[in-house]
């Protein structure tokens, strides 16, 4: 909860009724290599790509639907938004 309100994001940082649902779940001990070649964004280079990590996220719910299953985008394009965070000097 305390990131939301840090960053002022309504509605968000919460599991109760009317707030939106985005979920991840982790599974702290999984161990995967990390492989930026198969980053899902525009950057594909990492100073981590190769090294052996423990904790892997496995679902990603946005807004209560599933997004993300073991690494892979399960939703449509253009599915979620952009929320802009409201620093201090917006406030």
């Amino acid at each position: 909860e305390n990131p939301a309100k840090i960053f002022g994001l309504k509605g968000l940082g919460n599991l109760n009724e009317g707030f939106s649902a985005d979920l991840v779940a982790v599974d702290l001990k999984r161990e995967f290599r990390i492989d930026a070649s198969s980053f899902h964004s525009r950057a594909k280079f990492s100073p981590f790509d190769g090294k052996l990590v423990k904790g892997r996220a496995v679902k990603t719910f946005v807004g209560g639907k599933l997004v993300m299953d073991e690494g892979e985008i399960v939703a449509e394009p253009g599915c979620g938004k952009i929320i802009k965070a409201q620093t201090k000097a917006e406030e």
